[in-house]
């Protein structure tokens, strides 16, 4: 290794089989990252020093015993600070499938490669796999849900950049992939997968006891989630997010701040200052989230807008356009708003449908002046065209 490196090189025992492992890590305010995807992947990294703008700072999230195949982070591997609950449970486990030879775990071991200077992405992506599977040794109920949620934020991220083709798998990797996908039936191949998966994982740890009275991790898990769904195209179910967020941090704070007018041992407890700062934490936080609701809401609407007026085209409809002004200015569709636009539907259809002035009336039942008019009935094919289209719209609220 060059004297001019990013890296810190160590040698530690590994927490699960006790041999001495090599591994690194890339020296602190050595890079400033400039760009992050919607759900936070890095796309852009500015290294201080330019000779080292080749290396991939994402490469470098875990560290791995290739004796043993435990993956995990570094400060799992060098204090302890970061290992799972039950981490006692799933060394024993891992244990005994590397002694057995389990056949995926010796798969993924044989792709990776740390001990070279340069990690490849495909050895980043098999570590990532390796940290997912062995987790998976356990019952479901005693599974890193927090963790497991990462790993698979993170492998969706390479699974992103391999569509993409930004990285290009070896035929090596590949022939792996396939040996692996044999055992391994749930293995995820591409990014929506991984990335759903990471959404159930957070959501079941934010379910844990734990975490149900501390604000500050509920409020960031759940923003991870929400970036997530927006990644995915799911604004609607980002919004609903964002909204749990807001509602949270709102609670939390009239809590504190109802502590702070009230005094005594609850202040006393938790300490005047520590409260201040949560108030102020949270208020930024309310406002973060007001401010990027509106944000996802402009996205929903500039993207709806041309959807609405082509469906209502599609339709052979005229277009209303104050009944779309309306919707523009209020900002968000409301019911009456939806009402109305369904009525403006049907109306426009019945007239279509309705003979021209002056035709030659042929029914009986039109002859007789006496009789009824004609009920409008749109087809079926309309009736889930335009239920679709209001879907859409409420989705969208």
């Amino acid at each position: 290794m060059s004297s001019a490196s990013p890296f810190v090189v160590v040698r530690v025992p590994c927490p699960v089989c006790g041999r001495d492992v090599t591994n690194r890590y890339i020296k602190t305010k050595s890079y400033i990252v400039q760009n992050r995807d919607v759900d936070g992947r890095i796309i852009d990294v500015r290294w201080l020093n330019p000779e080292f703008q080749h290396v991939r700072v994402q490469d470098y999230m875990l560290w791995v015993c290739p004796h043993c195949g435990y993956a995990d982070t570094k400060g799992a591997f060098r204090d302890g600070e970061e290992r799972d609950r039950h981490f006692d449970l799933m060394k024993d486990k891992l244990l005994e499938a590397t002694r057995a030879g389990e056949p995926v775990i010796e798969s993924l071991r044989s792709g990776i490669h740390y001990a070279d200077e340069i990690i490849t992405p495909e050895s980043a992506v098999n570590a990532h796999l390796l940290a997912i599977y062995t987790r998976q040794l356990l019952s479901p109920n005693l599974r890193p849900h927090e963790r497991l949620a990462q790993f698979y934020l993170r492998l969706g991220w390479y699974r992103r950049e391999e569509w993409a083709e930004s990285i290009r798998l070896s035929k090596d990797q590949a022939e792996r992939m396939a040996r692996v996908k044999g055992t391994w039936n749930d293995l995820p191949e591409t990014e929506q997968p991984c990335l759903r998966k990471a959404v159930e994982h957070f959501n079941r740890a934010l379910a844990l006891p734990e975490h149900r009275g501390d604000p500050r991790h509920q409020i960031g898990t759940l923003g991870l989630v929400a970036s997530i769904h927006q990644r995915l195209g799911e604004r609607g179910e980002a919004m609903g997010v964002k909204r749990q967020i807001f509602e949270i941090a709102r609670e939390a704070r009239n809590e504190r701040n109802r502590v702070l007018e009230e005094g005594g041992r609850a202040e006393q407890e938790f300490g005047r200052e520590r409260l201040q700062q949560d108030v102020e934490w949270l208020t930024n936080a309310i406002e973060e989230t007001k401010a990027s609701l509106k944000q996802i809401f402009d996205e929903i609407v500039a993207e709806e807008t041309p959807k609405v007026e082509q469906e209502l085209r599609e339709q052979r409809l005229l277009l209303n356009l104050p009944l779309i002004e309306m919707w523009r200015k209020e900002g968000r569709f409301h019911e009456a708003t939806l009402r109305a636009l369904q009525e403006h539907v049907e109306l426009t259809q019945a007239a279509m449908n309705a003979p021209p002035p002056g035709a030659e009336v042929e029914s009986a039942a039109a002859a007789n002046p006496a009789a009824p008019e004609p009920e409008f009935k749109p087809t079926q094919s309309f009736r889930m065209r335009l239920k679709g289209l209001i879907d859409r719209i409420r989705r969208g609220e």
